[in-house]
This record gives structure tokens, sequence and C-alpha cells, in this order.
């Protein structure tokens, strides 16, 4: 079904590794959302699981967790991706995924 076709290419991945890293890490991966608490970090990531499994270990991380993404995650994040229909709205979807791709410290 289409349901199960976009949980298959969206997922979330928990990651950690032993040297400090930030979103650039990623650049390379359909990076939806990116979060860092301390040396772990969540993505949401679209696309081929098995291939960004496969890349994301060479990057040699000392802990990868793929995880479920819920219905209304998977609704949340294929919602922000539809192009807006006005130029404004556009700029302004764009500067959210932006905030959404910077790395979060807790203070």
């Amino acid at each position: 079904s289409d349901v199960q076709n976009l949980k298959t290419t969206l997922f979330k991945v928990q990651i950690a590794f032993d040297h400090d890293y930030d979103h650039t890490l990623f650049s390379g991966f359909d990076v939806l959302n990116f979060t860092k608490h301390g040396s772990v970090s969540n993505l949401i990531v679209r696309g081929d699981r098995d291939k960004v499994v496969q890349d994301l270990r060479t990057k040699s991380p000392i802990l990868m967790e793929v995880l479920p993404l819920s219905l209304e995650e998977v609704f949340l994040y294929e919602m922000e991706d539809i192009p807006s229909a006005t130029s404004s709205n556009k700029e302004e979807h764009h500067e959210q995924t932006q905030f959404a791709l910077q790395p979060q410290r807790l203070s």
C-alpha cells in the first residue's frame, strides 16, 4: 500500500559518534530533520533504508538504530515536503526546513 511504501522510504535513525559532529556529517543523505542531544542524534531520512544504513555504517558510529515512524510522523514529514502554492509560502517552508536541519544544543 501507499502508506507502507512511505513507511519504508521514510524512517528515523538514532545515531552517535565518539567525536564531535553536526548536521554537515549527513550532507550526502536526504535528511528531513536533524536533532542532537549530547552525542546522540535523531535523523528523519528519506531513501532506501538498507542503502542509507550501509552508508551510515561507513561513518563508524558507536550507536545506530533504525526506529519506526508513527503514522502521524510520516504524515507530518510528507506534508512538509509538499511544495507550497505561493512563492512566499515556499520561502517560509524553506526557512522552516533549514531551521529543522540545524543542530539543537541543550543548555
